[in-house]
């Protein structure tokens, strides 16, 4: 705010940026993003991208819509003062890119339903868009339902493997909730890449173990509400139909979405918005395989009954994959 109210009062600046590129937006605060529009001589020509549903810093809540106020604020502010080069153009509209060129369908069904979840219960945290396109078929997640150390060795090294120490490549990650579940990992997993859901965010690995999300997770009795989402809110995803448009402009009346169930209470399991957006980047950053593995049957058991009800996922069940 005083880097914002000090260029506000310079009536020239120093130096000239023409253009902006700005990644990961939805990591950026309306404060971030309005000084980011001062710099700019031309900010007509600044270009946006991001995903709201990896939007997981705390604090930070932001949607694509909420960039027109900030284009608005400066129309009415920057231009009247002759602060920037040109009309100020509030953007008309959204576009996105519906193809995924890093996950599989099999992953992009599980994710896309997590984001239909968020989009369900919490419609104002984040964008209402069309489903993640694969380009490719591929296996879908796979859910351990054992909380065994010996069968997690496993799936994930075969039975002649020894289990004591359970060794990925370089292309394999461990993800864990927070630097606290990093601490309690077993000696067996530690010798692999392991980070936080943070960390791993914006990067991609071939094989992913999202390791005791749930038990690790702020959400504790919240999952349970997942089950209250309609049905027929998952049609067009679990249908998996796939267009040739890799790119198709936002109908700006359908951004926003449908009123949540009436079994929901928003102040009540408000944590959960944010737990899911971390289960969806945790997801999102596979590109072949995804194993879900957790300790506390209890706490694991309201997700993964309802992903296994609309058959987004494998079960792995004493050693064997169905």
């Amino acid at each position: 705010f005083n880097i914002y109210k000090r260029l506000e009062e310079i009536e020239s600046l120093d130096w000239s940026i023409h253009e902006v590129y700005v990644d990961e937006t939805q990591d950026f605060t309306q404060a971030e993003l309005a000084l980011l529009v001062r710099c700019c001589q031309n900010p007509n020509v600044m270009f946006f991208t991001g995903d709201t549903a990896q939007n997981i810093l705390r604090g930070v809540s932001f949607r694509f819509q909420d960039l027109k106020s900030i284009f608005y604020l400066a129309k009415k502010t920057l231009q009247p003062l002759g602060k920037t080069s040109g009309v100020i153009n509030v953007p008309k509209g959204l576009y996105q890119l519906t193809h995924n060129y890093r996950s599989h369908s099999g992953i992009l069904m599980l994710a896309s339903a997590i984001v239909r979840i968020i989009e369900c219960l919490f419609p104002e945290s984040l964008d209402r868009l069309q489903p993640d396109i694969g380009l490719f078929p591929g296996p879908k997640p796979v859910l351990i339902e054992s909380s065994k150390m010996a069968d997690l060795a496993v799936l994930l090294k075969g039975n002649k493997r020894n289990s004591s120490g359970i060794e990925f490549g370089a292309h394999q990650v461990v993800l864990v909730y927070d630097e606290e579940a990093r601490r309690k990992l077993p000696r067996e997993l530690s010798f692999n890449i392991v980070l936080t859901i943070f960390e791993a965010k914006g990067l991609e690995f071939d094989d992913v173990l999202i390791y005791n999300f749930f038990r690790d997770s702020v959400a504790k009795q919240e999952w349970r509400v997942v089950s209250s989402v309609p049905e027929e809110r998952f049609t067009d995803i679990l249908s998996n139909i796939h267009s040739p448009e890799s790119c198709c402009q936002l109908e700006e009346n359908k951004l926003s979405t449908e009123s949540r169930p009436l079994t929901f209470d928003p102040i009540r399991h408000k944590v959960l918005n944010s737990e899911l957006k971390y289960l969806y980047t945790a997801i999102t950053r596979a590109r072949v395989n995804v194993w879900i593995f957790d300790e506390d049957k209890e706490q694991r058991a309201p997700f993964f009954e309802f992903v296994k009800g609309k058959n987004l996922v494998r079960i792995m069940a004493d050693g064997l994959i169905s």
